[in-house]
């Protein structure tokens, strides 16, 4: 069981209105570098052209599930967010 989609259940079923999923990297990587917003209709295109991978994928995948249950707000990023030195990736529907 990837513990990214038991987070991401848990955070639906207690109808959590932010959800942080804390990473060892900043947020998800896009083309031009970090993405501060990543929206559901583009992560397929950013994972087929190679820009997301590895354990990023099910991480985003997770996300994804978080937002389209009804999660307000699910964020990927790393410590640095929590010390304001980040903002990590946003994830909307």
């Amino acid at each position: 069981v990837n513990a990214d989609d038991v987070a991401s259940a848990l955070a639906t079923e207690v109808r959590a209105r932010e959800f942080l999923m804390l990473s060892e990297v900043a947020g998800v990587m896009g083309p031009s570098g970090l993405l501060t917003e990543l929206r559901s209709a583009e992560v397929d295109h950013l994972i087929s052209d190679g820009h997301i991978t590895g354990g990023m994928i099910p991480k985003v995948r997770a996300a994804q599930a978080g937002v389209q249950a009804g999660i307000g707000h699910v964020r990927i990023a790393n410590l640095d967010y929590l010390l304001g030195l980040s903002h990590g990736t946003l994830v909307g529907s």
